[in-house]
């Protein structure tokens, strides 16, 4: 869960990000990122690998490698729907190919507008998995059961 709450305010830290600050900054946000990645995959890959035997690690392991895939698929294509409807919403073609260094100062704004509202609502969902989580901890702790983190 801690890994979850670390990952949040990463990513909510890369959405507050505007123009004019430092890249140093970027960094820090990008390391708290991952900080949080690795804080949470540790702990949940091997409270799932403790509940199955050795003899199904190699299905478990697909079984994860194939849920963080999905989302990695699923998150890049949810952020590229806000942001390309962020850009139509403001008369822009819901296209990314428009947008480069030498585009319209207007498209680029409701383009970096559209990455912002993005990053904000995967830290969001990210929250919102944090608090799931803690509920179960707390279902499991008040059953007597062994928490899995």
């Amino acid at each position: 869960m801690l890994g979850q709450v670390i990952l949040a305010a990463g990513t909510a830290g890369i959405a507050a990000v505007h123009a004019g600050q430092s890249v140093a900054l970027l960094t820090m946000l990008l390391m708290t990122v991952s900080l949080g990645l690795a804080t949470f995959h540790a702990p949940n890959n091997a409270s799932i690998f403790a509940t199955v035997g050795t003899e199904q690690f190699g299905v478990v392991s697909g079984l994860i490698n194939l849920a963080r895939n999905m989302g990695n698929v699923v998150g890049i294509a949810a952020v590229t729907g806000i942001v390309t409807a962020v850009m139509a919403a403001r008369g822009y073609p819901p296209t990314l190919a428009n947008v480069s260094s030498g585009s319209d100062a207007e498209l680029l704004v409701s383009f970096v507008d559209g990455m912002e509202l993005g990053f904000w609502v995967l830290a969001g969902l990210v929250l919102v998995a944090a608090i799931v989580h803690a509920g179960v901890l707390l279902t499991q702790k008040n059953n007597g059961d062994i928490p899995h983190f």
